[in-house]
């Protein structure tokens, strides 16, 4: 499996996973709910903390990248 790196860029309260300079996932907090918000590939939730949000995110690149034979290498930037 070709191995890819995904970007991993925290500013504020919003989290971005890149590769290729091609968002994958964004994590966000929303005021209103008091949530944090997933936006991944095949998954969009609502999550009540910021670690269930990014764990949430990493598992949906993983899948689907591996639905591509691809493996993430995740970074932190």
């Amino acid at each position: 499996m070709a191995v890819y790196k995904v970007h991993i860029k925290t500013g504020g309260d919003k989290t971005t996973y890149t590769t290729n300079a091609t968002t994958l996932a964004t994590v966000s907090y929303n005021q209103e709910s008091d949530k944090w918000h997933v936006s991944a590939p095949r998954t969009k939730k609502q999550v009540s903390t910021k670690e269930e949000a990014d764990d949430i995110t990493r598992k949906s690149i993983t899948a689907f990248f591996a639905s591509l034979g691809l493996t993430p290498n995740f970074i932190n930037e």
